[in-house]
């Protein structure tokens, strides 16, 4: 079970740094900026579903 648990850290270790990279891609389109416009705008019963990490900020 230990060398399962090993092999899981390092496939995870070895992307992990990646995910930052393609995190900060809406950020750097003005994506995030117009989704934070957006949102203020809305008015009346607001549900905003997201999956992800860090996607509904």
């Amino acid at each position: 079970m230990e060398n399962v648990k090993t092999r899981i850290l390092q496939k995870y270790d070895s992307v992990a740094y990646r995910y930052d990279l393609v995190e900060a891609i809406p950020g750097i389109l003005g994506i995030t900026r117009l989704r934070k416009d957006v949102i203020r705008q809305a008015t009346g019963e607001i549900v905003e579903v997201a999956a992800g990490g860090r996607a509904s900020t």
